[in-house]
């Protein structure tokens, strides 16, 4: 697995507009590449990333691998997409990539201060797909998102991290355990190289390639306000079509569970 020069730079260029630059989440441009704003590509930043695309190849780093889009272990489901990222960054297995393509890819978000009874539905969620060719697709967020994904860890669920900075990196950085405990097992991914400073908008970076990554997004009582990751989540899944599943206290799958396309969701609760 290796990335090509060109893609390296082109995804240096991109990191680095996302840490220059604040994306307006509510507009198109929030599922394309940061290279695409206007203005934002100067000749110091092309030149800033080309140097240091020169010196990620002359010492690249051991433990991540970068998958640029000319490799044949790039998703398929994200080299038909012309806005996909140019490389995919992976710290731990690289089968997780594969799986990409075999499994049906979903994502569980919900507020940062998840209850009990949230927790419960995310793990009923769980159940109700664990036999099923399935992936979760987690941002490892505080909450619902990293409560679902350490449930999924101590099951034999295939699980995927999306982080938004180097992927070898846990952020935040309480979730350290469980960041290295899904590389470990499965893996870690990122749209940032290492290397690159972190982005201005953790969640876009984040959302930006989940969304591309799932067919179904479970959401449990995403706030309205104040914005938030989940929230944005929910209007980028929204604008890119994809399947969401609103809940607030219960929820199940209808048959056949592989089929994300066809959840329901059984209202309670006020």
């Amino acid at each position: 697995m290796t990335a090509c020069f060109e893609c390296i730079c082109a995804s240096f260029t991109d990191a680095l507009v996302a840490a220059s630059h604040h994306v307006d989440c509510g507009k198109d441009l929030a599922l394309h590449n940061p290279r695409s704003l206007t203005g934002a590509v100067t000749e110091d930043l092309k030149a800033s990333a080309t140097t240091r695309a020169h010196h990620h190849a002359q010492k690249p780093p051991r433990a991540t691998t970068g998958v640029c889009r000319h490799d044949e272990n790039f998703p398929a489901r994200l080299a038909r997409d012309p806005d996909a990222p140019p490389v995919i960054w992976l710290f731990g297995n690289h089968e997780s990539l594969r799986d990409v393509d075999a499994l049906a890819g979903f994502a569980i978000i919900g507020p940062r201060n998840a209850t009990d009874a949230h927790r419960a539905i995310a793990s009923s969620a769980l159940s109700s797909l664990s036999k099923a060719p399935t992936m979760l697709t987690t941002t490892l967020r505080l909450g619902i998102d990293s409560a679902a994904a350490k449930s999924a860890t101590s099951t034999n669920f295939k699980v995927l991290a999306i982080a938004a900075g180097a992927p070898s990196l846990a952020y935040p950085r309480s979730q350290e355990r469980l960041h290295h405990s899904i590389a470990a097992k499965h893996a870690v991914i990122s749209v940032t190289p290492p290397g690159a400073p972190p982005p201005l908008s953790t969640a876009h970076a984040e959302n930006r390639l989940q969304l591309r990554l799932i067919k179904a997004l479970l959401t449990i009582d995403v706030p309205e306000h104040p914005p938030t990751g989940s929230r944005l989540a929910f209007t980028l899944a929204a604008a890119a079509n994809r399947q969401i599943a609103p809940t607030r206290l219960s929820l199940r799958w209808a048959p056949p569970p592989d089929d994300l396309t066809r959840c329901h969701t059984n209202h309670s609760g006020p």
